[in-house]
């Protein structure tokens, strides 16, 4: 049987699967291949932590979008962030979904996670030059669209943040402007959360 395995580095190989016994098996490297790069420039988000079903779905939907990273945020409406070292730190069950996703859809670099970070924390941290934007819907947001289009061919990484069920607060709202992010809609309609985030991903993966 042939095979194609990668590993955490976006190297990728064409095996070979033998027999070693009764329930045993060996996978012998025939020639490396061209693993899957990232689809375009490096797309990081920022979430809230969600209710463990949404987030799960979430996560497994991002990571088959090519988003490269993730940011688990503990915002003001946030109603499930366990601290990441408890014993319910959900870091672990997240990688394994992330990795299960990129298996299923080609990539060969999995989606790596932060640990779970208070939202004033993470917006006082330095960060690289990235365009920068949060899903807050109301008077001075712009749509996700026209904002993206704007920034086609910046060749610099993306980065949203995509706030709790109940949204961002309007204190967070400001800090994120005081922090050079733009506020974005994503039209007429309420969206979930988590149907938010995956819509995001997916616009900025045909956009950029």
């Amino acid at each position: 049987m042939i095979v194609e395995v990668f590993d955490r580095d976006g190297r990728a190989w064409r095996a070979e699967v033998g027999d070693r016994g009764p329930g045993l098996a060996c996978l012998r490297l025939v020639e490396p291949l061209p693993g899957a790069r990232p689809a375009g420039v490096p797309l990081l988000m920022a979430v809230s932590v969600l209710k463990r079903r949404a987030m799960d779905w979430m996560i497994e939907k991002l990571s088959e979008l090519d988003v490269a990273a993730v940011q688990p945020l503990r915002a003001r409406r946030t109603v499930a962030a366990p601290g990441s070292g408890s014993k319910a730190d959900p870091l672990a069950r997240w990688e394994r979904i992330a990795l299960a996703a990129a298996k299923q859809s080609g990539r060969a670099i999995p989606m790596r996670f932060d640990p779970i970070t208070p939202l004033p924390i993470w917006l006082a941290r330095e960060r690289p030059p990235v365009l920068s934007c949060f899903a807050h819907p109301g008077p001075g947001a712009v749509g996700l669209g026209e904002w993206l289009s704007q920034r086609a061919g910046m060749n610099l990484a993306v980065q949203v943040a995509v706030g709790p069920e109940g949204g961002w607060t309007p204190g967070e709202a400001e800090a994120f402007r005081q922090t050079g992010f733009t506020a974005v809609h994503l039209g007429p309609l309420v969206l979930r959360a988590e149907t938010a985030a995956v819509t995001v991903a997916a616009a900025c993966r045909v956009m950029l």
